[in-house]
């Protein structure tokens, strides 16, 4: 859908297209991209004290203290800034933008907060760090701060709708196959009673977590659900192709495993209730 603003939305919600299906699966790896590890240089910049590290791609030929627009990207759930992001970014850099991604708090190469575990998912910090990712390219010298576009994919697609709820220097926001409503997404994968039970399963690690202060963890991507594995944040057999993978080939920094607490917190988040706040007043 289009949100009248002075914000461009678009999202594509593919849920009830990505719903598992025995002809469902990934390209080929020969068919998919490999992205260009030279046309990226690392940056550093700070979110709520917390040093975040990120890739910055310039457009070919560009003097270093030239101005162009700038585009902040963000990635899928548990995703590092090796993944999936480059192959959007070097063509974005292609046709003349100053492109930024980066590694949310926890994840990849970027800080944890004192007391906080590595590898845990919050969508609320994860919108917290996209919004001073677009604080710091606004600041830098070779972006133009009036020209700054947010692009999010899969989940942080649905960031994007967040950060343009509250974000109103953006020049536009655009959302890529958009994860609004993960939650929702699983309890009609499952079933509601299967989902009530999954729900039940998180809840007794985190009961085990409370009592022992020992952090529960769980496979970031699994085939399926099973007795040996009964919670997985994506268990879909396309998605433990395609992480697998890119984090052998591309993406070393990223974790098979994730906080059970993640879940909670990803399934509460809903995009599509912040899309009526990116519109002017």
């Amino acid at each position: 859908m289009r949100v009248a603003s002075r914000f461009w939305v678009w999202i594509a919600d593919l849920s009830a297209e990505l719903l598992p299906s025995p002809g469902y699966g990934v390209p080929k790896p020969g068919a998919l991209l490999a992205p260009d590890p030279s046309r990226r240089e690392p940056v550093q910049f700070q979110s709520d004290g917390i040093g975040l590290a990120g890739h910055l791609y310039r457009p070919p030929g560009t003097q270093p203290a030239e101005r162009t627009p700038g585009i902040v990207m963000c990635g899928p759930i548990s995703s590092v800034k090796e993944m999936t992001l480059p192959h959007y970014a070097e063509r974005f850099a292609n046709a003349g933008y100053t492109v930024l991604t980066f590694d949310p708090r926890s994840l990849g190469e970027s800080g944890t907060a004192p007391g906080r575990p590595r590898w845990h998912y919050d969508p609320a910090e994860v919108t917290r760090d996209y919004h001073n990712a677009v604080s710091f390219m606004m600041a830098r010298m070779d972006v133009d701060p009036r020209n700054v576009t947010a692009v999010g994919v899969c989940m942080g697609g649905g960031f994007t709708v967040s950060l343009a709820a509250r974000e109103h220097r953006l020049k536009a926001a655009v959302c890529i196959a958009g994860g609004s409503d993960s939650g929702d997404y699983f309890q009609k994968w499952l079933g509601e009673n299967a989902f009530s039970e999954y729900i039940a399963r998180i809840n007794a690690l985190l009961q085990k977590e409370y009592e022992t202060g020992e952090v529960q963890y769980v496979p970031t991507i699994a085939h399926a659900l099973s007795s040996d594995t009964p919670v997985a944040i994506m268990p879909f057999r396309a998605a433990y192709e395609y992480y697998d993978r890119t984090a052998k080939v591309e993406a070393p920094n990223w974790s098979y495993k994730m906080t059970a607490a993640s879940i909670p917190a990803w399934f509460a988040f809903s995009a599509v209730r912040h899309a009526a706040m990116t519109t002017d007043v």
